[in-house]
């Protein structure tokens, strides 16, 4: 969980554009890119701030199959 607490961190800092790669039942697969905005490891959830459609989306961890940078893809 540290790994994942820097990581995040940086993110948010650097204002760096990540990927999250959602499965929601019902729904399927998503693909959303956008900026960390926060994340709280103890309610496990990130707020991201989504660049297609202009919102901020809270997503919960048990929902992300992959979230990484898109420098990293």
């Amino acid at each position: 969980m540290k790994q994942w607490e820097k990581k995040f961190s940086a993110w948010i800092n650097t204002n760096e554009l990540i990927y999250v790669e959602t499965m929601k039942q019902r729904i399927g697969r998503s693909l959303i890119y956008g900026r960390l905005l926060s994340f709280n490891m103890d309610e496990q959830f990130i707020q991201l701030y989504n660049d297609d459609d202009k919102r901020v989306d809270m997503i919960p961890f048990k929902e992300i199959d992959q979230i990484g940078s898109t420098k990293e893809r």
